[in-house]
């Protein structure tokens, strides 16, 4: 800890600098708040946060400004030579006990210890990084730090002091950061397994009791079965066709299709989907009649199409229109057609529809 005093004016600026921080919600935002607060605060040539995953292994390297970045891949080559052939200048570095440390990098890695090495001459002062200054973030499956870089003046003990005094605000800053990202990639994933599973189920015991359901079913079970979901009994429709898949016969991937009006509501069952649960699981859907649902009526093809869009509530102009045909053969179709089914009107009709997809 760095003996220098700042004085009252000095920390209240510094403290709110950091309140910036926390509006970072991943690692790049809080890589570019970084370079800001650093800039701020003291002179340096850029920012730079770095992170490694230490079970994975996966780095993020985040540069604050983009020739800085550049110069940094340009290097790459010749900074994975030093490391290669002097890891003493990172194995201080990377040493767990400076965690939640303050350090000037003269302080990890003595520049005894580096200049021999041509590390400075030929890496460090081309990505002006001759001089360093560290935050090494604590953290149990991490090694992250917040840096800045300059080239040609040390670090005063004054900057130091104001570092650690930021200290806890980059660590509660970055965990944050963490926690926003952990948060967006489980929205994420939640919302992939919403595009490809049902939004209903229902769990089950190898008994076929209801242990528990979505907030949906009771509509579900209504709007379908006709059936009031007391005490979590399932209609018995559904339990006769549960009980009916238990049969060695039966196509254990077939669903149960029910239809009402102008939607359909398919059940699919798999059993022992967990250890001594079986899941039911339930995907509502609009329907429009074909031509093929219609077949049973007996009409033309042409009088049949005019009865499909009858069915969805269009009018004998708006029908002609979609059909390319005269407005009068429309209403020489839709006579016929109420002659043939013995209905008075165009209503009744469309009914007849809705009765041949309720099945």
């Amino acid at each position: 800890m760095s003996a220098v005093m700042l004085t009252s004016k000095e920390l209240r600026k510094i403290s709110h600098a950091a309140a910036d921080l926390y509006r970072a919600t991943d690692r790049r935002a809080f890589g570019d708040q970084i370079h800001t607060l650093i800039k701020s605060i003291c002179a340096v040539d850029f920012a730079a946060y770095g992170d490694l995953d230490l079970q994975s292994g996966l780095r993020t390297n985040l540069y604050s400004h983009p020739d800085c970045e550049r110069m940094a891949k340009k290097t790459a080559p010749t900074m994975l030579y030093y490391l290669k052939t002097y890891p003493e200048i990172t194995s201080l570095t990377l040493n767990p006990r400076n965690q939640g440390k303050v350090l000037r990098m003269s302080e990890v890695t003595p520049l005894s210890l580096v200049k021999p090495t041509g590390y400075i001459e030929e890496w460090a002062k081309p990505t002006f990084s001759e001089h360093q200054i560290s935050y090494f973030i604590r953290s149990s499956g991490r090694f992250a730090f917040i840096a800045g870089n300059r080239n040609g003046r040390e670090f005063s003990d004054k900057e130091k002091a104001i570092v650690e005094f930021l200290a806890p605000h980059l660590q509660s800053a970055y965990e944050n950061c963490l926690a926003f990202e952990a948060r967006a990639e489980l929205a994420a994933r939640a919302a992939a397994v919403q595009q490809v599973l049902p939004q209903e189920m229902i769990w089950l015991n190898l008994d076929l009791a209801v242990l528990e359901i979505t907030p949906r079913i009771p509509h579900l079970m209504r709007d379908f079965f006709d059936h009031e979901m007391r005490f979590k009994q399932l209609p018995k429709k559904l339990l006769d066709w549960l009980r009916a898949k238990a049969s060695p016969a039966a196509e254990p991937n077939r669903p149960l299709i029910v239809r009402r009006s102008d939607t359909s509501l398919s059940i699919r069952f798999y059993p022992q989907q967990l250890p001594g649960l079986n899941l039911l699981t339930f995907h509502r859907q609009q329907i429009t009649p074909t031509l093929e649902d219609i077949k049973p009526l007996g009409l033309s093809r042409r009088e049949s199409e005019v009865l499909l869009w009858i069915a969805q509530g269009k009018t004998n102009a708006e029908i002609s229109r979609i059909l390319y045909i005269n407005r009068r053969t429309v209403d020489w179709h839709v006579q016929s057609i109420l002659s043939k089914l013995g209905v008075e009107n165009r209503m009744s009709a469309a009914l007849l529809v809705a009765d041949l997809l309720h099945g």
